[in-house]
């Protein structure tokens, strides 16, 4: 277990809401769509599935249920001119607003559905690297936990973000594309890459010693 999955773990066992789903089913589901299916997306719909709103994965602002997976595959039958599931993917979400997300079977990316101008399913933005990174981000829901967050510090130059990464570069967390997140000591950083601001979390002293005994112990 690396350090991200074992906060990822922390974090999650303050969830009261999570429901599980019979792991046999899923993929007995996905065989019967001939959908190509990973095993760490059946994993994640056997642990998280069973719940519509699962609190802190509902922060995300989309549905991640094994039910909502089985009716889009439902819509696709229902609305075959209207399908944005490209080749090689399984249907992974379906967020509140804009389109539907796809998991890549080859390589675990989570991308936003779309079509191009021939309205033929292609791949858009990445939404998250990977599972791991979603349950990360969606675990932070529950720093308030383990630390205290202080005074956000928005409106930063790009000279400053540039020379906060090189300088904590050996304490960031490989866990996203649009955002840096590290533990530095006793300290945890978030710093947005796209609108220049660094929220700063103080994690509580039991946690942090939790922390330490862990990277200890690797």
């Amino acid at each position: 277990m690396d350090l991200v999955t074992y906060i990822t773990e922390r974090l999650i066992s303050y969830a009261d809401d999570i429901v599980p789903v019979d792991r046999q089913e899923i993929i007995d589901f996905f065989e019967s769509e001939n959908a190509p299916y990973r095993e760490d997306h059946v994993d994640f719909l056997a642990r998280f599935g069973g719940n519509h709103f699962t609190t802190f994965l509902k922060n995300q602002n989309a549905n991640f249920s094994f039910q909502e997976i089985k009716e889009l595959y439902q819509a696709d039958k229902d609305y075959p001119d209207e399908v944005e599931l490209a080749e090689g993917c399984c249907h992974f979400a379906n967020p509140y607003v804009d389109n539907w997300y796809c998991i890549e079977q080859a390589t675990g990316i989570i991308y936003r559905e779309a079509v191009d101008e021939d309205n033929n399913p292609i791949l858009s933005e990445v939404v998250w690297c990977n599972i791991k990174s979603l349950l990360f981000m969606s675990s932070l829901y529950y720093l308030d936990r383990v630390g205290t967050r202080l005074s956000i510090k928005d409106n930063l130059t790009d000279e400053f973000v540039q020379i906060f990464q090189d300088e904590n570069r050996g304490y960031r967390l490989d866990v996203s594309l649009y955002g840096a997140y590290y533990i530095k000591e006793d300290m945890f950083y978030y710093l947005s890459l796209t609108r220049n601001f660094l929220t700063p979390t103080k994690l509580h002293p039991w946690f942090y010693e939790e922390l330490k005994n862990f990277k200890a112990s690797q």
